[in-house]
């Protein structure tokens, strides 16, 4: 097998600089509260799991998943929307619920949630998505309500959920 050589330091720094060549940018008018995405308008999304990780919760530390969807199709292609399953007694019932309806697969007996995330078995998995909005800190965001079958493309009365 051969291997290309590693990149130095140097090479490295002249890629950067011939990228960044004639750029220059001006950040002092810049609003650091505004800008962002859009907010997404209620409603259902079909999506894929782009991403998996598992570790602790900021808040609680309990152990949970962070999913990353994608929106595929329609005018907010590839954006990118959250969703925890922190895996704690009370949230276990949603989890199977989650898992029921895009990888049963997963229910025929225990598993590592971190091996689970770590082998990327959920990453390309399809979902329809349940969108809400909702204020956090102030603004206006984008909440994952419901994770439905991908075929699944009537969720029933959007708002009793």
């Amino acid at each position: 097998m051969i291997e290309a050589p590693a990149k130095g330091a140097a090479a490295a720094q002249s890629e950067s600089a011939a990228f960044d060549e004639g750029m220059v940018i001006d950040l002092s008018n810049v609003d650091p509260e505004a800008g962002g995405f859009a907010v997404m308008p209620r409603g259902m999304y079909n999506c894929v799991v782009d991403d998996l990780t598992f570790g602790p919760s900021q808040r609680s530390g309990n152990p949970m998943w962070t999913w990353t969807f994608e929106v595929e199709g329609g005018d907010y292609a590839g954006r990118k929307l959250w969703f925890y399953s922190p895996f704690t007694e009370d949230m276990k019932p949603r989890i199977t619920k989650v898992l029921s309806r895009i990888a049963p697969e997963l229910l025929s007996g225990p598993f590592s949630p971190g091996d689970i995330a770590a082998q990327g078995t959920l990453v390309g998995k399809r979902a329809k998505l349940r969108v809400d909005i909702r204020k956090y800190e102030g603004k206006d965001r984008n909440n994952v309500r419901d994770i439905l079958p991908p075929e699944q493309a009537d969720g029933g009365d959007f708002l009793a959920s």
